[in-house]
C-alpha cells in the first residue's frame, strides 16, 4: 500500500495470486501448467533447430510414460514461413485480479517471431500488446493494468517448429535504470537489524453454543429500505427482530448483517442476536537466521494452514533481504512509491529495487531523493 503524488492511497500486489494455465493446442506430452513453476524439461523433437546434443534432452518414451516436468509444446507446427494453420493460444486465468509491471517468457531452443498478448478484466478487454521477438528470453516491460485473464496467441512461429515455453515469470521487470549517470553520489546503504524468525498468527475459529444479544436499540425506519448491523467479533446464526417480528436477512458475513425493512415505518426496537465464534491463535513460523529479532504478523483473515505458510514464506524472503538505500539523483517525475527500478551500485549494474518513499523537489531543475529503497527478490514478487 502506498500514497501517490496526489495523496491517493494505492494498493498494489506483492504476492502473485494463484494462476491456472490452459491450452487447447498442445502435444500429448506437453504440460502447459508447468510454465509457472520454473525451468522445465523438454524432449528432443524434429522441430527445426530445436534439439540439442548436450545431454539435456531425452527421446520420447515408447510406452508413453511421460516426464511430469515437461513445459509447454504446441500441437501446431509453423510452416517454412512461420505461419500456423491453427494459431497456438495459451490462456492464464488468475484467482484474483492483479497488476504487474511486465513479465518474462523463457522459450526453449527456438523463439516464435510474433505473438499477441491480450488481457481481460471481468470479460472485457483491457490491453492488447503486439510483440515481435527473436530472443529466447523475452522480457515484456509494459505495465499490465488490472486484469484477471491473459491470452498469448502465437501468430508467427520459428520456421518448421513448434512453440515451446519453458517458463513465465510475472512482475519484477523495469525499464527505468537508476544508474550513476543520474545519481549525484553512490547509494547510501543501510542494513536493518537481522530477523531470526517470522511468525504469522493463524486464527482458528470454533463454533459456540452461547447466544449473544449484540444489538438493541430503537430506530426510526421510515427512510430505510434496508438496515445493516456490524459486529466487532466474528459471528454466525444471526437473527434480527423489529419488536417481536423476525426480519429477513438479505446479506451477511461474519462481521455484518443486512435486513429488509421496506415494510416498516416509524420507530421500532431492533434487536440482533447471534453466536460468536470462539477464536484461538496458532503461530506459523519461518526461520530466517540463527540470531536476530522475531517479527510477528497478525491478521484475523489468516485461518488456513496453507495461506499462513505462504505468508510466512513471503515475509521470510522480505526480511531476509534487509538492505535499504537512500539516494539523491537527478529526479524523475514519473516515479511513484511502490515502483520498481533497476538500481546500479558498486556490486551490480542493475538490481531490482522497490521505492518505498520518494521526495521530489523543483529547484530550477528536478532533484529527487528516494529515501527508502529496498532490493526486491524473485521470491518476494512471486
Amino acid at each position: 500500500m502506498s500514497a501517490d503524488r496526489s495523496g491517493k492511497v494505492r494498493i498494489f500486489n506483492t504476492i502473485v495470486p494463484n494462476m491456472e494455465v490452459t491450452s487447447d493446442n498442445q502435444t500429448e506430452f506437453s504440460i502447459v501448467g508447468n510454465v509457472l513453476s520454473g525451468k522445465q524439461d523438454f524432449y528432443a523433437m524434429a522441430s527445426k533447430d530445436f534439439s540439442s546434443l548436450d545431454g539435456t534432452m531425452m527421446f520420447l518414451p515408447r510406452a508413453g510414460a511421460y516426464l511430469p516436468t515437461i513445459g509447454y509444446v504446441s500441437e501446431s507446427v509453423a510452416d517454412e514461413n512461420g505461419n500456423f494453420t491453427n494459431n497456438p493460444v495459451v490462456t492464464i486465468t488468475l484467482e484474483a485480479s492483479a497488476t504487474f509491471f511486465g513479465f518474462t517468457i523463457q522459450f526453449q531452443s527456438t523463439a516464435p517471431r510474433e505473438f499477441k498478448i491480450t488481457t481481460y478484466y471481468q470479460g472485457a478487454t483491457v490491453q492488447e500488446i503486439a510483440v515481435q521477438n527473436e530472443e529466447l528470453l523475452c522480457g515484456i516491460t509494459d505495465e499490465l493494468n488490472l486484469f484477471d485473464k491473459m491470452t498469448l496467441e502465437f501468430i508467427k512461429g520459428y520456421p518448421n517448429a513448434r512453440v515451446a515455453i519453458d517458463n513465465i515469470i510475472f512482475g519484477g521487470n523495469s525499464d527505468y535504470s537508476m544508474d550513476y549517470n543520474i545519481m549525484k553520489e553512490s547509494p547510501d546503504s543501510i542494513q536493518e537489524e537481522k530477523v531470526s524468525r517470522v511468525e504469522v498468527v493463524q486464527s482458528l475459529y470454533r463454533l459456540s453454543d452461547k447466544v449473544n444479544n449484540s444489538f438493541q436499540e430503537k430506530v426510526d425506519l421510515t427512510e430505510y429500505d434496508t438496515y445493516t448491523f456490524y459486529f466487532s467479533n466474528p459471528s454466525y446464526e444471526i437473527e434480527v427482530k423489529a419488536d417481536e417480528t423476525v426480519l429477513p436477512v438479505i446479506d451477511s458475513s461474519s462481521y455484518y448483517a443486512t435486513v429488509d425493512t421496506k415494510s416498516l415505518s416509524g420507530e421500532h426496537e431492533l434487536t440482533a442476536t447471534c453466536k460468536e465464534y470462539v477464536v484461538t491463535n496458532r503461530p506459523t513460523a519461518k526461520t530466517i537466521n540463527s540470531v536476530g529479532i522475531v517479527k510477528t504478523w497478525e491478521n484475523p483473515l489468516i485461518s488456513d494452514d496453507e495461506l499462513a505458510k505462504k505468508l510466512a514464506n513471503w515475509l521470510g524472503h522480505y526480511y531476509e533481504n534487509n538492505i535499504n538505500y537512500n539516494i539523491t539523483y537527478a529526479g524523475e517525475p514519473r516515479i511513484d512509491s511502490g515502483d520498481i527500478v533497476l538500481l546500479e551500485n558498486k556490486i551490480s549494474n542493475g538490481v531490482n529495487a522497490r521505492i518505498y518513499e520518494h521526495e521530489l523537489s523543483l529547484m530550477v531543475r528536478f532533484l529527487a531523493q528516494p529515501r527508502h529503497i529496498k532490493n526486491v527478490t524473485y521470491n518476494e514478487i512471486n
